[in-house]
């Protein structure tokens, strides 16, 4: 045992094994606490070097080369302390460092902490992208505008917070958008610039169409007019008689008699020009049923109408009928073609009750009754893009009428109008009328008896300037005769609109 261990050659009978010798305890503890210190000296000398190289490279400063420091084989008896030293700094001259340093911990390669180098994305770059792609996709929408606007704000914020040396990356991000963002806002104005010219340049066209007098062309008795596919037609108007002949109905008949030409490089009947007689102002219906007899033949009249087919370059000569409001007032033949018109008026002698009627000068012609200032009491007038007035109109009511030819309820509309141009014209000339019910449009629709209210022809009876016009249309309901009524006219020559509401219970 150690207690009884002896210094020299002398061996102990007690000593039969390999016990250790006896070890003092405040030896043990000392020498346990010198290991320790040095230890920790050995670790702490080791962090100050690892946190001055991270120091240096932070600042992009070339670092010291320093030896490896090796973990020590043997403990020391001494605790090892280490001197502090300050950071050695390097001259101006010396190059960069590399990017990687051999890191003190065990003689392990390290890369230098690059965080601080890479900053976030900068987020008005990404907006001024992101507004720009949505300008694009936009691009005939009227925001697509707004948008490029807003993705060049954004843009130019951007470009200066993402400089040389970001703090936040995404400059190239920017860039983009502000260049796409300014083509776009170029090539809107661009487009505005050139629709608003187009715009003018319509409206200027349309005043001068509209301005009738230097337009529109009118012949007296002969002239040439064109039909909407520019095929000419020269027409003379010859000669009317009154009563020779009866309608269908036995109603007298008003009798015109037409020279015909057929200019054009084709066959054509002349039913493609519009042929009307008014009378009073207003347009008189066609009739129908006409057999020549021989008073008609006395005078010239032919049996052709003006739906006969006429050669190209030969001359026809064509009878065309109406039915008279009465047999006393004069009247007027107005034959339009797309820009220009031949009229001639013709009146009835005192007294006269059939025959040949006196042909006139549509100038010599009495005028038609006026509407005064009663009949335009609550009428729109809607004027043209040239400011000329063309119609003054107002909705009168919407009334449950007779049932149709299919046995379905109708209901009818009724208005007037007033033609305010310098030539006559029809209602359906002037803009579209409609009729809504609960929000949903109606079809026009046909009485299955004759009415005294409804006139089948109203939306498309010429009329003189000046003379009140009334107009009823009938429409099949959408579900009953009942309920709320929208009706509106809508101007083709101009922004105006006309409306009205009615309710049916």
């Amino acid at each position: 045992m150690g207690l009884f261990t002896r210094h020299d050659d002398y061996v102990s009978p007690f000593d039969t094994d390999d016990t250790p010798d006896y070890v003092s305890p405040d030896v043990e503890a000392a020498r346990i606490s010198q290991q320790v210190d040095a230890e920790q000296d050995q670790r702490e000398h080791i962090a100050r070097i690892r946190k001055q190289q991270d120091a240096k490279v932070s600042r992009s400063e070339p670092t010291q080369s320093t030896h490896n420091v090796q973990m020590p084989t043997h403990q020391p008896t001494q605790p090892v302390r280490q001197p502090k030293r300050r950071p050695i700094q390097q001259s101006k001259q010396q190059p960069r460092p590399n990017t990687t340093t051999q890191n003190t911990w065990h003689g392990r390669t390290t890369a230098p902490n690059t965080q601080n180098n890479t900053g976030k994305r900068s987020g008005f770059a990404v907006a001024a992208l992101i507004v720009a792609i949505i300008a694009v996709v936009n691009f005939e929408s009227i925001s697509s505008m707004l948008f490029a606007i807003v993705a060049v704000v954004l843009a130019i914020i951007a470009i200066p917070r993402t400089g040389a040396h970001p703090r936040k990356s995404g400059r190239g991000m920017a860039i983009i958008a502000l260049v796409l963002a300014i083509l776009l806002v170029i090539t809107q104005t661009a487009a505005i610039i050139a629709q608003r010219a187009y715009l003018e340049e319509t409206i200027t066209e349309h005043a001068g169409a509209y301005t009738e007098n230097e337009s529109f062309t009118v012949s007296d008795h002969s002239g040439r007019v064109y039909d909407y596919n520019d095929q000419a037609y020269d027409i003379t108007i010859d000669h009317a008689a009154y009563g020779l002949t009866e309608d269908y109905d036995g109603n007298p008949q008003l009798l015109i008699s037409l020279t015909v030409t057929n200019a054009s490089d084709e066959e054509r009947p002349l039913s493609r020009v519009d042929v009307d007689a008014l009378q009073n102002g207003i347009a008189l219906d066609r009739s129908y049923g006409f057999e020549s007899n021989q008073g008609t033949q006395q005078l010239g009249f032919a049996d052709a109408d003006d739906f006969t087919t006429i050669d190209a370059g030969q001359t026809q000569t064509v009878t065309v009928a109406f039915t008279t409001q009465d047999g006393s007032s004069p009247f007027l033949v107005y034959i339009c073609g797309d820009n220009e018109a031949t009229l001639s008026a013709f009146e009835f002698e005192d007294g006269q009750s059939a025959g040949p009627l006196t042909q006139i000068d549509a100038d010599d012609m009495d005028t038609p009754p006026q509407a005064g200032e009663a009949d335009r009491e609550g009428m729109t007038t809607l004027v043209d893009y040239g400011g000329q007035p063309r119609i003054s109109l107002r909705f009168e009511s919407v009334r449950q009428g007779p049932q149709d030819y299919n046995g379905n309820e109708t209901v009818i509309l009724t208005l007037t109008w007033i033609n305010e141009t310098d030539r006559p014209h029809m209602l359906s000339d002037f803009g579209v009328l409609d009729l809504m019910q609960n929000g949903h449009e109606l079809d026009t629709s046909y009485p299955s008896e004759a009415s005294q209210d409804y006139d089948w022809n109203s939306t498309h009876r010429l009329a003189m300037p000046g003379v009140l016009m009334r107009a009823t249309i009938f429409y099949t309901p959408a579900t009953n005769a009942g309920g709320t009524f929208d009706a509106s006219f809508d101007a083709y020559d101009s922004s105006g609109i006309v409306e009205n509401t009615f309710s049916i219970e």
